[in-house]
């Protein structure tokens, strides 16, 4: 089975801006590797599979990822869904 997935974030005063990874290994990227001014990420979830997101922020609308402007990333939550 696959799950469609919405990742909500906590915001962060005066952020701007997110990045999200959300992986398969603890700092991975490779399902989400993407900026927003949103605190939502949505992706698709296989069953029983553990993926790990994380985030920063930065106090500009709009900035390229990797830039310095980027805070740093936050520790990476496990999240999994399963029936």
């Amino acid at each position: 089975n696959n799950w469609n997935a919405v990742i909500t974030f906590g915001t962060v005063a005066g952020a701007s801006s997110y990045w999200y990874q959300v992986g398969n290994t603890s700092g991975g990227n490779n399902l989400v590797n993407t900026a927003n001014q949103s605190n939502t990420v949505s992706t698709t979830f296989n069953n029983n599979t553990t993926y790990y997101a994380r985030y920063a922020y930065a106090n500009v609308p709009v900035t390229q990822l990797g830039s310095a402007e980027w805070s740093g990333f936050s520790s990476a939550t496990p999240l999994q869904c399963s029936n």
